[in-house]
Protein backbone atom coordinates (compact mmCIF):
# COMPACT_ATOMS: atom_id res chain seq x y z
CA UNK A 1 0.00 0.00 0.00
CA UNK A 2 1.08 3.46 -0.62
CA UNK A 3 0.68 4.74 2.70
CA UNK A 4 2.85 1.79 4.16
CA UNK A 5 5.58 3.03 1.34
CA UNK A 6 5.54 6.37 2.41
CA UNK A 7 5.85 5.18 6.54
CA UNK A 8 8.95 3.19 6.00
CA UNK A 9 10.27 5.71 4.18
CA UNK A 10 9.82 8.28 7.10
CA UNK A 11 11.01 5.71 9.34
CA UNK A 12 14.73 5.08 7.55
CA UNK A 13 14.64 8.94 7.30
CA UNK A 14 14.29 9.05 11.48
CA UNK A 15 16.74 6.26 11.71
CA UNK A 16 19.06 8.11 10.03
CA UNK A 17 18.54 11.16 11.94
CA UNK A 18 18.29 9.36 15.65
CA UNK A 19 21.80 8.32 14.51
CA UNK A 20 23.25 11.75 13.93
CA UNK A 21 23.28 11.81 10.16
CA UNK A 22 21.84 13.98 7.27
CA UNK A 23 18.97 12.10 6.14
CA UNK A 24 19.16 13.42 2.68
CA UNK A 25 23.35 12.41 2.14
CA UNK A 26 23.70 10.03 4.70
CA UNK A 27 26.82 12.36 5.60
CA UNK A 28 27.88 12.88 9.66
CA UNK A 29 25.88 16.10 11.02
CA UNK A 30 28.80 18.39 13.34
CA UNK A 31 29.12 17.95 17.11
CA UNK A 32 27.22 21.02 17.66
CA UNK A 33 24.00 19.76 15.52
CA UNK A 34 20.99 19.26 17.77
CA UNK A 35 20.94 15.46 15.99
CA UNK A 36 24.12 14.82 17.75
CA UNK A 37 22.12 15.85 21.31
CA UNK A 38 21.03 12.69 23.40
CA UNK A 39 17.38 13.75 24.48
CA UNK A 40 16.95 14.54 20.32
CA UNK A 41 18.36 10.92 19.74
CA UNK A 42 16.16 9.49 22.33
CA UNK A 43 13.02 11.38 21.42
CA UNK A 44 13.27 9.91 17.86
CA UNK A 45 13.71 6.66 18.95
CA UNK A 46 11.19 6.69 20.58
CA UNK A 47 8.73 8.00 17.44
CA UNK A 48 10.58 5.23 15.51
CA UNK A 49 9.62 2.68 17.99
CA UNK A 50 5.77 4.30 17.70
CA UNK A 51 5.71 4.22 13.99
CA UNK A 52 7.15 0.69 13.67
CA UNK A 53 4.16 -0.36 15.65
CA UNK A 54 1.46 1.17 13.50
CA UNK A 55 3.60 -0.36 10.11
CA UNK A 56 3.01 -3.65 11.61
CA UNK A 57 -0.38 -3.46 12.51
CA UNK A 58 0.20 -2.98 16.58
CA UNK A 59 -1.10 0.42 17.19
CA UNK A 60 -3.84 1.67 15.65
CA UNK A 61 -3.94 5.25 14.87
CA UNK A 62 -6.82 7.25 16.97
CA UNK A 63 -8.42 8.79 14.08
CA UNK A 64 -8.85 5.23 12.22
CA UNK A 65 -10.44 3.77 15.77
CA UNK A 66 -14.51 2.94 15.15
CA UNK A 67 -16.56 5.66 16.59
CA UNK A 68 -18.09 4.87 19.73
CA UNK A 69 -21.38 3.71 20.23
CA UNK A 70 -24.05 5.73 21.61
CA UNK A 71 -25.00 4.97 24.98
CA UNK A 72 -28.14 6.71 26.32
CA UNK A 73 -31.51 5.99 25.29
CA UNK A 74 -33.31 7.37 22.23
CA UNK A 75 -34.52 11.14 23.20
CA UNK A 76 -36.03 14.05 21.55
CA UNK A 77 -36.00 17.50 23.01
CA UNK A 78 -38.99 19.63 21.66
CA UNK A 79 -36.54 21.89 19.67
CA UNK A 80 -35.80 18.35 18.59
CA UNK A 81 -39.08 17.18 17.66
CA UNK A 82 -40.14 20.53 15.81
CA UNK A 83 -37.66 19.81 13.12
CA UNK A 84 -39.01 16.01 12.56
CA UNK A 85 -41.40 15.58 9.38
CA UNK A 86 -42.38 12.51 7.22
CA UNK A 87 -39.75 10.90 4.87
CA UNK A 88 -40.93 11.84 1.77
CA UNK A 89 -41.44 8.27 0.58
CA UNK A 90 -42.59 4.39 2.88
CA UNK A 91 -40.31 3.57 4.64
CA UNK A 92 -39.80 0.43 6.58
CA UNK A 93 -40.34 0.66 10.23
CA UNK A 94 -36.81 -0.38 10.50
CA UNK A 95 -35.60 2.68 7.80
CA UNK A 96 -37.83 5.31 9.75
CA UNK A 97 -36.36 4.40 13.12
CA UNK A 98 -32.56 5.25 11.94
CA UNK A 99 -34.59 8.35 10.17
CA UNK A 100 -35.55 9.39 13.29
CA UNK A 101 -32.39 8.82 14.89
CA UNK A 102 -30.87 11.41 12.73
CA UNK A 103 -32.42 14.10 14.53
CA UNK A 104 -31.27 13.21 17.59
CA UNK A 105 -27.57 14.00 19.98
CA UNK A 106 -24.81 11.63 18.35
CA UNK A 107 -24.57 9.90 21.47
CA UNK A 108 -28.37 8.44 21.34
CA UNK A 109 -29.32 5.00 20.17
CA UNK A 110 -32.63 4.53 17.39
CA UNK A 111 -35.89 3.90 19.60
CA UNK A 112 -35.92 -0.31 19.75
CA UNK A 113 -37.73 -2.03 17.05
CA UNK A 114 -39.00 -4.74 19.15
CA UNK A 115 -40.83 -1.69 21.88
CA UNK A 116 -41.98 0.18 18.96
CA UNK A 117 -43.41 -2.92 17.53
CA UNK A 118 -45.15 -3.54 21.12
CA UNK A 119 -46.26 -0.13 20.98
CA UNK A 120 -47.96 -0.04 17.88
CA UNK A 121 -49.74 -3.56 18.56
CA UNK A 122 -50.89 -1.44 22.11
CA UNK A 123 -52.22 0.74 19.64
CA UNK A 124 -54.37 -1.44 17.41
CA UNK A 125 -52.26 -1.00 14.41
CA UNK A 126 -50.73 -4.11 14.40
CA UNK A 127 -51.76 -8.06 15.77
CA UNK A 128 -49.91 -11.18 16.57
CA UNK A 129 -50.47 -13.25 13.96
CA UNK A 130 -50.06 -17.10 13.08
CA UNK A 131 -47.12 -16.06 10.75
CA UNK A 132 -45.68 -13.09 12.52
CA UNK A 133 -46.76 -9.44 13.20
CA UNK A 134 -49.65 -8.66 11.13
CA UNK A 135 -51.32 -5.29 10.22
CA UNK A 136 -54.90 -4.54 11.60
CA UNK A 137 -57.72 -2.48 9.36
CA UNK A 138 -56.61 0.47 11.76
CA UNK A 139 -52.93 -0.06 11.15
CA UNK A 140 -54.28 0.25 7.13
CA UNK A 141 -56.73 3.47 7.47
CA UNK A 142 -52.90 4.69 8.98
CA UNK A 143 -50.86 4.24 5.62
CA UNK A 144 -49.24 0.63 7.02
CA UNK A 145 -48.91 -1.68 4.23
CA UNK A 146 -47.66 -4.92 2.73
CA UNK A 147 -45.38 -4.73 -0.10
CA UNK A 148 -44.05 -7.29 -2.29
CA UNK A 149 -40.34 -8.29 -2.03
CA UNK A 150 -39.27 -10.84 -4.53
CA UNK A 151 -40.53 -13.97 -2.78
CA UNK A 152 -40.94 -12.00 0.57
CA UNK A 153 -43.45 -9.62 2.18
CA UNK A 154 -42.41 -6.25 4.09
CA UNK A 155 -44.24 -3.94 6.04
CA UNK A 156 -43.95 -0.29 4.86
CA UNK A 157 -45.43 2.97 6.52
CA UNK A 158 -46.21 5.29 3.80
CA UNK A 159 -45.89 8.98 4.76
CA UNK A 160 -49.21 8.75 6.70
CA UNK A 161 -48.25 6.73 9.17
CA UNK A 162 -44.96 7.95 9.69
CA UNK A 163 -46.67 10.97 10.47
CA UNK A 164 -49.54 9.20 12.44
CA UNK A 165 -46.43 7.89 14.69
CA UNK A 166 -45.03 11.39 15.17
CA UNK A 167 -47.84 13.02 16.04
CA UNK A 168 -47.77 10.36 19.19
CA UNK A 169 -44.19 10.78 19.35
CA UNK A 170 -43.86 11.78 22.81
CA UNK A 171 -46.24 8.90 24.22
CA UNK A 172 -44.45 6.32 22.26
CA UNK A 173 -41.24 7.45 24.25
CA UNK A 174 -42.94 7.91 27.79
CA UNK A 175 -44.27 4.61 27.34
CA UNK A 176 -40.83 2.85 26.29
CA UNK A 177 -39.36 4.97 28.95
CA UNK A 178 -42.48 3.72 31.46
CA UNK A 179 -41.62 0.23 30.93
CA UNK A 180 -38.13 0.84 32.08
CA UNK A 181 -39.33 2.12 35.46
CA UNK A 182 -38.92 5.93 34.31
CA UNK A 183 -40.29 8.69 32.32
CA UNK A 184 -39.82 11.71 29.98
CA UNK A 185 -39.44 15.13 31.17
CA UNK A 186 -41.40 17.21 28.85
CA UNK A 187 -38.63 20.35 29.26
CA UNK A 188 -35.51 18.02 28.54
CA UNK A 189 -36.47 14.72 27.24
CA UNK A 190 -34.57 13.45 29.41
CA UNK A 191 -35.52 10.00 31.02
CA UNK A 192 -36.69 10.66 34.92
CA UNK A 193 -37.66 9.53 38.05
CA UNK A 194 -36.32 5.61 37.64
CA UNK A 195 -37.49 3.98 40.96
CA UNK A 196 -34.40 2.05 41.59
CA UNK A 197 -31.98 5.45 40.65
CA UNK A 198 -30.48 3.61 38.48
CA UNK A 199 -29.65 3.84 34.88
CA UNK A 200 -31.83 0.39 32.69
CA UNK A 201 -30.12 -2.46 31.71
CA UNK A 202 -27.86 -1.73 28.65
CA UNK A 203 -24.69 -2.89 27.00
CA UNK A 204 -22.50 -1.39 24.50
CA UNK A 205 -21.51 -3.16 21.06
CA UNK A 206 -17.85 -3.58 22.57
CA UNK A 207 -19.01 -4.80 25.75
CA UNK A 208 -21.08 -7.38 23.75
CA UNK A 209 -18.41 -8.59 22.05
CA UNK A 210 -16.18 -9.02 25.01
CA UNK A 211 -18.58 -11.89 26.44
CA UNK A 212 -17.74 -15.30 25.94
CA UNK A 213 -19.68 -18.75 25.18
CA UNK A 214 -19.18 -20.32 28.30
CA UNK A 215 -18.12 -23.88 27.81
CA UNK A 216 -20.48 -27.11 28.31
CA UNK A 217 -23.84 -26.52 28.73
CA UNK A 218 -24.76 -23.88 31.57
CA UNK A 219 -27.91 -22.72 33.72
CA UNK A 220 -29.62 -19.25 32.76
CA UNK A 221 -28.86 -18.60 36.38
CA UNK A 222 -24.99 -19.08 35.25
CA UNK A 223 -25.40 -17.28 31.95
CA UNK A 224 -27.25 -13.97 33.14
CA UNK A 225 -24.24 -13.94 36.32
CA UNK A 226 -21.64 -13.70 33.34
CA UNK A 227 -23.30 -11.01 31.14
CA UNK A 228 -24.20 -8.71 34.49
CA UNK A 229 -20.50 -9.05 35.44
CA UNK A 230 -19.53 -6.63 32.38
CA UNK A 231 -21.83 -3.67 33.85
CA UNK A 232 -21.54 -1.38 36.79
CA UNK A 233 -24.05 -3.06 39.05
CA UNK A 234 -24.02 0.53 41.61
CA UNK A 235 -25.21 2.45 38.63
CA UNK A 236 -27.29 0.08 36.15
CA UNK A 237 -30.06 -2.16 36.71
CA UNK A 238 -29.18 -5.94 36.20
CA UNK A 239 -30.39 -8.24 33.15
CA UNK A 240 -33.15 -10.56 35.22
CA UNK A 241 -33.06 -14.07 34.24
CA UNK A 242 -37.06 -13.75 34.02
CA UNK A 243 -35.95 -11.03 31.23
CA UNK A 244 -34.97 -13.90 28.90
CA UNK A 245 -36.74 -16.95 30.14
CA UNK A 246 -40.05 -14.79 29.40
CA UNK A 247 -39.16 -14.18 26.09
CA UNK A 248 -37.71 -17.78 25.15
CA UNK A 249 -41.34 -18.62 26.45
CA UNK A 250 -42.87 -16.08 24.23
CA UNK A 251 -41.20 -17.25 20.90
CA UNK A 252 -41.72 -20.97 21.93
CA UNK A 253 -38.54 -21.87 23.06
CA UNK A 254 -39.64 -22.87 26.34
CA UNK A 255 -42.37 -24.53 27.69
CA UNK A 256 -44.12 -25.62 31.17
CA UNK A 257 -43.17 -28.94 31.67
CA UNK A 258 -43.41 -31.57 34.72
CA UNK A 259 -40.47 -33.64 35.48
CA UNK A 260 -40.32 -36.36 38.65
CA UNK A 261 -43.24 -33.76 40.21
CA UNK A 262 -42.08 -30.67 39.74
CA UNK A 263 -43.08 -28.47 36.96
CA UNK A 264 -40.52 -26.12 35.60
CA UNK A 265 -39.38 -24.52 32.15
CA UNK A 266 -38.31 -27.26 29.29
CA UNK A 267 -37.13 -26.44 26.02
CA UNK A 268 -39.70 -27.13 23.33
CA UNK A 269 -38.25 -29.00 20.23
CA UNK A 270 -37.69 -25.55 18.96
CA UNK A 271 -35.76 -24.94 21.95
CA UNK A 272 -33.84 -28.27 21.30
CA UNK A 273 -32.93 -27.10 18.04
CA UNK A 274 -31.40 -24.24 19.07
CA UNK A 275 -29.05 -25.43 21.66
CA UNK A 276 -30.85 -25.69 24.81
CA UNK A 277 -31.02 -29.13 26.74
CA UNK A 278 -33.05 -30.75 29.27
CA UNK A 279 -30.38 -33.06 31.27
CA UNK A 280 -29.97 -34.85 34.91
CA UNK A 281 -27.07 -33.10 36.20
CA UNK A 282 -25.83 -34.26 39.91
CA UNK A 283 -24.73 -31.85 42.64
CA UNK A 284 -23.49 -32.96 46.20
CA UNK A 285 -24.81 -36.25 45.36
CA UNK A 286 -28.13 -35.13 44.35
CA UNK A 287 -29.69 -35.39 41.02
CA UNK A 288 -32.39 -33.05 39.50
CA UNK A 289 -32.89 -32.43 35.76
CA UNK A 290 -32.07 -28.44 34.69
CA UNK A 291 -32.50 -26.68 31.50
CA UNK A 292 -29.00 -25.67 29.98
CA UNK A 293 -27.84 -23.50 26.65
CA UNK A 294 -24.67 -24.98 24.73
CA UNK A 295 -23.04 -22.25 22.41
CA UNK A 296 -26.04 -22.06 19.79
CA UNK A 297 -28.64 -21.32 22.70
CA UNK A 298 -25.71 -18.78 24.20
CA UNK A 299 -25.63 -17.10 21.02
CA UNK A 300 -29.48 -16.94 21.13
CA UNK A 301 -29.76 -15.48 23.94
CA UNK A 302 -27.00 -12.88 23.22
CA UNK A 303 -28.70 -11.84 19.86
CA UNK A 304 -31.80 -11.39 21.93
CA UNK A 305 -29.46 -8.53 24.54
CA UNK A 306 -28.56 -7.28 21.05
CA UNK A 307 -32.05 -6.07 20.37
CA UNK A 308 -32.70 -5.74 24.16
CA UNK A 309 -30.13 -2.86 24.02
CA UNK A 310 -31.51 -1.61 20.79
CA UNK A 311 -27.96 -2.20 19.05
CA UNK A 312 -30.02 -4.10 16.19
CA UNK A 313 -33.88 -5.10 14.91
Amino acid sequence: MEDSRLLSHAIDYLNRMADGLNPLTGAGEPEDSCLRQPRVSRCLRYTIEVMEKVLNGELVPADSLPAKAPTRPFQLTPEQMAQVHPNKGPLSLTRFLEYLRGFADPDCKKLSHKQTVAWLISQGLLEKGPEGTAITPSGQDAGIYLSQYGFKQKILYAPSAQQWILDRLPELMDWISRSAGGTIDPETGELIARSSGKQPFSLTQEQLDEIPLLPGGVSISRFVQEINRHIDTEKMDKLKRETLTGWLTAEGYLEKAEHDGHSSLSPTPKGEKSGIRLEQRTVNGRSYWGTVYYDEGQMLLLDYIRKLCGLED
